[in-house]
């Protein structure tokens, strides 16, 4: 038998039995105590069930972990019973959702999809450090020929260099947002966590004072606050960078010349919180939620001249997620938004996280 029903009056139905036979992923149907009382054949392989049992969801293998997603209290979005299959539990409830009758969860098979995702990941690497050779060596004789461009007669020149070497920036700055958006990705990424200790505050004067900062935006004002008590701990100190650089750049591309900028990092319990606000138009809420997703924008008509691939701020999540930290945006339409970066205070650096 291909479907399993455990009920108390040993009634099934024709309409459940054939929506699990036609389901090739595990389902199975839990009443309000977490019993299974269903599953169809791809739930019994999946957990060795048989007809004579009625195990509780905790007692399944990796059971425990289930119980979190029926709960909603799972942060993951993946479960496995072991490295080769990978799973996705969705979860709905039968009834009415505030009381419902039981549940239903069905664990969707990633494994295919997640070699599809890390194959382009890996190519999208490989293009990107292909391209990052001789972007480097064009930016450096655009430099070099900058230099030697000196006096008024050769202004206008020195105009057109100066044009390129911002467009070659902006380049780079994409290509590396491309590269980070990749091997950051908590799902699909292939980065090597490594925490030392570092000074929270220092990265982020230094990012600050060597931001290239946009020609049409001369007086930018710029406010950096450090607290007194915020801590040295362990962090991966290129993803630290790389989330504040987007921060901040973030920040800079949405603020008007002639606005501020106000940059704090401060410690708030058993956390650095890295808070950057910026003097924009503001964000409605309906969009707020979505801006961390990838290739995420605002669609206003003042934002059609900024340019961006939407990973920035999917970046910062990222590094957020792989430090077990927070990332969220407080923002009212008119009053400028503040983006908030929560890492908890580590104290032992490790090689790999």
């Amino acid at each position: 038998m291909d479907v399993q029903h455990i009920t108390t009056d040993g009634k099934t139905t024709a309409t459940v039995d054939s929506l699990l036979r036609a389901t090739p992923y595990p389902v199975i149907l839990l009443n309000v105590t977490q019993q299974l009382t269903a599953w169809n054949a791809p739930a019994r392989d999946l957990f060795a069930l048989t007809g004579d049992t009625q195990p509780n969801l905790a007692d399944l293998p990796g059971g425990d972990r289930l119980v979190q997603w029926l709960s909603g209290t799972q942060d993951t979005v993946e479960w496995a019973l072991s490295e080769e299959i990978r799973y996705r539990p969705y979860v709905e409830p039968i009834g009415d959702r505030e009381q419902p009758l039981g549940w239903v969860m069905l664990l969707r098979d990633m494994t295919e999809r997640q070699r599809l995702v890390r194959s382009q990941a890996e190519y999208i690497r490989l293009i990107s450090h292909d391209l990052r050779t001789p972007l480097t060596s064009v930016v450096g004789f655009a430099s070099m020929l900058q230099q030697l461009l000196i006096g008024d007669e050769l202004a206008q020149p020195r105009h057109f260099v100066n044009k390129i070497i911002s467009g070659l920036n902006v380049l780079t700055g994409l290509l590396e947002n491309i590269q980070d958006a990749g091997r950051f990705d908590p799902e699909t990424g292939f980065y090597e966590m490594s925490r030392t200790m570092c000074d929270p505050g220092e990265i982020v004067q230094r990012i600050i004072k060597n931001y290239p900062m946009p020609a049409d935006k001369p007086d930018l004002r710029v406010r950096v606050t450090i607290d007194d008590d915020v801590p040295v701990f362990a962090a991966d100190t290129n993803m630290l960078e790389r989330a504040v650089s987007n921060l901040f750049d973030n920040a800079v591309k949405y603020t008007p010349n002639g606005s501020a900028i106000d940059v704090h990092v401060q410690r708030s319990g058993d956390e650095v919180i890295i808070a950057v606000r910026d003097s924009g138009l503001g964000i409605p809420p309906e969009d707020q939620q979505r801006l961390f997703q990838r290739h995420t924008r605002v669609a206003r008509k003042e934002f059609k001249k900024i340019k961006g691939t939407g990973l920035g701020l999917f970046i910062v999540r990222s590094v957020a997620q792989h430090h077990g930290g927070r990332a969220w945006v407080e923002s009212e339409s008119g009053q400028g938004s503040c983006f908030y970066l929560a890492l908890p205070v580590v104290t032992r650096p490790t090689r790999q996280d």
